[in-house]
This record gives C-alpha cells, sequence and structure tokens, in this order.
C-alpha cells in the first residue's frame, strides 16, 4: 500500500515561471522536496507560521531559499 500524501501541491503561475528559469538541477532538486514533504512533516523543509499557513524551505543554488507557502491544502507562492 502506497502512503497517502498529507497535501496536494498545486503551483500558482508565478511559482511555475520561477521553476522554469532555474537552472535543471536546482529545479530537480526543489521539486524532489516538495514531494518529499508531501508525505513527511520534516520542519527541514516546512514551517508551521500562524494557523493553516507554512512555510516550503529549499535551497536554491546552494542558497536558503522558501519562494513557497502552504495555505489549507494548496501551495502557494508568495
Amino acid at each position: 500500500m502506497e502512503p497517502k500524501p498529507l497535501f496536494d501541491v498545486k503551483y500558482w503561475e508565478d511559482a511555475y515561471r520561477f521553476l522554469q528559469k532555474i537552472d535543471e538541477a536546482s529545479r530537480l532538486k526543489i521539486l524532489e522536496n516538495i514531494d518529499k514533504a508531501r508525505y513527511a512533516l520534516d520542519p527541514k523543509l516546512l514551517k508551521k507560521l500562524t494557523g493553516e499557513i507554512w512555510e516550503f524551505r529549499t535551497k536554491y543554488a546552494g542558497i536558503g531559499c522558501w519562494p513557497f507557502g502552504i495555505s489549507g491544502t494548496a501551495y502557494r507562492h508568495w
């Protein structure tokens, strides 16, 4: 039996454009971390801000980058 994801991922157009602009290795790492975060509440990847607002944390080109947030069950680009 496959594990059930904790939430679904929906990309806003700005997030999609951001991912298209960066190099392939960074894009694949960010997408891998997003997928990993869907199945486990890893404090290195997700930080609860308030209520149902979460911040997704990852690295882009070796620099901490948090361009995505989660509200309810959908990712939102900030």
